[in-house]
C-alpha cells in the first residue's frame, strides 16, 4: 500500500492538466505530466543519496510546489517525512536525515541540500524495485503539532490512519466541497489538513493551488477556474479584504471551508456575503483529525459553536475529576476517534498527560448541546491559537526580549475589528517604541503567523508577588490604551 501511488494514474492520463499552482513562485503553475517528470527525477536524486524505506527524513523547503514534489517523491519511496516548521526546532524523536533548500544549524543529523534542478534530469520512470509498498499499520508520515502547549511534538500516521482521514473528507467540508476539483489551500503542508489535502486532491485527479504571491494567487482563481477554498479564518480575512480593495473581482467560488481556529459571526457573514455563501466551519487537531463541522449559518447566535460531532468521534465533556457533564454544561473537551493518535512519538511524558485512558485532551474548554453540537468557550491555558497554529506567549516574549530597545514585553492574542485574533505585544520600551523595527527584528526570528501585528507602549507590566506576569489582567491593559 502506497498512499501516492494513485497520483500517478491520472500523471498518465491527463498529462496537460494542471496538478498543482502556486502563482508567483518558482514553479508557478505544474501540470500532471511535469509533476510525473519532476518526481520522477527527484526520486533518482534520493535513491542516489542513499536513503531507503522506513527512513525518516525532515524537509525544510520554502517553495511550497517544490516541497510537495519532495514529500510525493519520498513516499513514493517508502520514507517516512516530516515537514519541518522552524529551523531551529528541537524534536524528542530522531531522524536520519534532513534536505533542506539551504544550511541549517549544525547540530541537525545529516543535512542533504536540495534545490529546484533536483527536479530536472532523464526524466525516466524509477526501477519498479524501489517503489515502496507499505503494510497497512507502517507509518507513512510524521505531523508536527503544537499540540496544548505550543511546543513541537509529533504524531506518527500510518498508512491505513491516512487513507481513512482522507475518505472522510466529504463528510466535513460540506456536500458541495466533493464536487470540487479544483481547490485553493492557504494551509501549509507541515499541517496536517494541508498535506492530507495534497494527497487527497492528486490521488482523485484535481489540482491543487496552494498559496504563493497574494495578489497573483488571487487574481488565478478566476482564470483557472478554482471552485473552493479551505483554509483558516485569517485566510479568508486577507482575502476578503483583497477583494474589497478590487470591487468588481469575483473568485467564483462554490465552497469554503474554514478551520483553523473560531471564525466569528462576523467574519462568516463577511465571507457568505462577499466571498461565497456555501460556507462550513470545523474543529479538529493534528491528534485527533476532524471533530465536527456544520455550515456556518447555522447556531449564528451561538458564539464559539463549531459543529455537529462527526461519525467515528466521540465527544464528552467533563469536569476536573474526569465526571461526565450534561448537554449544555460547560466543562473540559476529551476526544475519543478511531482516526486519532494515541501518543506523541517518543515523548512519553506529554503523552501521558495529554492521552488518557483512551481519551485525547486537547486542552480546550466548551460544551455538547442537546443536538450535539460542540461549542468552544475557550481553553485551559494561555497558548495562542492563530489560524490553527499555536504559540505560547513566552515564546514571542523571549524573541522581543533580545531586542536592545525592549524593556519588558507581554504577548496575548486580542481580536482585530474583523474579529480574528491577532498577535498583540505590550512593550515597555527602554526609549521610543518603533514598531516597525520590532516587527522586521521578529520576522527574522517567527514564522510569519506569530509575528505581532500590534505593539503597544506601557509604562509597566502587571506581575504577581513571584515577578511573573499576570496574564489575566493583559486584556484589561490593552483596552484601556485602546480607548
Amino acid at each position: 500500500m502506497n498512499i501516492v501511488e494513485p497520483i500517478f494514474i491520472h500523471c498518465k492520463n491527463k498529462p496537460a492538466e494542471v496538478a498543482l499552482a502556486a502563482p508567483g513562485t518558482e514553479f508557478n503553475v505544474v501540470s500532471y505530466g511535469r509533476l510525473a517528470r519532476s518526481i520522477n527525477n527527484v526520486c533518482q536524486r534520493v535513491i542516489s543519496a542513499g536513503l531507503g524505506p522506513r527512513s525518516r527524513v525532515a524537509v525544510f523547503i520554502d517553495d511550497p510546489i517544490f516541497h510537495a514534489i519532495m514529500l510525493i517523491a519520498l513516499t513514493r519511496l517508502g520514507i517516512v517525512t516530516i515537514s519541518g516548521k522552524e529551523k531551529d526546532s528541537l524534536w524528542r524523536f530522531q531522524v536520519n536525515a534532513v534536505i533542506a533548500d539551504k544550511p541549517l544549524p549544525s547540530r541537525v543529523a545529516r543535512i542533504i541540500l536540495a534545490d529546484t534542478s533536483w527536479t530536472s534530469g532523464n526524466d525516466r520512470p524509477i526501477a519498479l524495485e524501489y517503489i515502496y509498498q507499505g503494510l497497512p499499520d507502517e507509518v507513512c508520515r510524521i505531523m508536527l503539532t503544537s499540540g496544548t502547549t505550543g511546543e513541537d511534538k509529533a504524531i506518527a500516521v500510518t498508512n491505513r490512519i491516512m487513507a481513512a482521514r482522507i475518505d472522510r473528507q466529504n463528510m466535513f467540508f460540506g456536500s458541495r466541497a466533493a464536487f470540487c476539483g479544483r481547490t485553493y489551500v492557504d494551509l501549509s503542508l507541515a499541517t496536517s489538513l494541508g498535506f492530507q489535502l495534497l494527497i487527497a486532491t492528486l490521488c482523485r485527479g484535481g489540482a491543487l493551488f496552494l498559496a504563493g504571491d497574494p495578489q497573483q494567487t488571487v487574481s488565478a482563481f478566476p482564470v483557472y477556474g478554482v471552485q473552493n477554498m479551505i483554509g483558516s479564518p485569517g485566510g479568508l480575512l486577507g482575502l476578503f479584504e483583497a477583494m474589497e480593495r478590487r470591487p468588481e473581482y469575483q473568485c467564483g467560488f462554490e465552497a469554503v471551508f474554514s478551520v483553523g481556529s473560531i471564525l466569528t459571526h462576523s467574519l462568516s457573514e463577511r465571507v457568505r456575503a462577499r466571498i461565497c455563501s456555501n460556507l462550513t466551519k470545523g474543529y479538529g487537531s493534528t491528534e485527533a483529525t476532524m471533530v465536527a463541522s456544520m455550515p456556518a449559518n447555522f447556531a449564528p447566535d451561538l458564539s464559539g459553536a463549531v459543529g455537529f460531532v462527526l461519525p467515528g468521534v466521540n465527544v464528552q465533556i467533563v469536569d476536573e475529576g474526569g465526571a461526565r457533564l450534561p448537554p449544555g454544561k460547560d466543562g473540559i473537551i476529551r476526544i475519543n476517534s478511531e482516526y486519532g493518535a494515541r501518543e506523541y512519538l517518543d515523548d512519553p511524558e506529554e503523552s501521558a498527560r495529554v492521552f488518557r485512558d483512551g481519551w485525547f485532551y486537547p486542552g480546550d474548554l466548551g460544551y455538547l448541546t442537546e443536538q450535539n453540537m460542540l461549542v468552544i468557550s475557550g481553553r485551559t491555558k494561555t497558548v495562542i491559537n492563530i489560524g490553527g497554529e499555536k504559540v505560547t506567549p513566552e515564546r514571542v516574549e523571549e524573541v522581543l526580549s533580545s531586542h536592545p530597545s525592549v524593556q519588558q514585553v507581554a504577548v496575548l492574542a486580542v481580536h482585530n475589528e474583523s474579529g480574528v485574533d491577532d498577535v498583540c505585544a505590550l512593550v515597555v520600551p527602554r526609549s521610543a517604541l518603533v514598531v516597525e523595527a520590532l516587527k522586521a527584528f521578529c520576522s527574522e526570528r517567527l514564522p510569519p503567523k506569530f509575528v505581532p501585528t500590534r505593539f503597544i507602549a506601557v509604562s509597566d507590566l502587571p506581575r504577581n508577588e513571584m515577578g511573573k506576569i499576570e496574564r489575566l489582567k493583559l486584556a484589561d491593559l490593552v483596552k484601556s490604551k485602546l480607548n
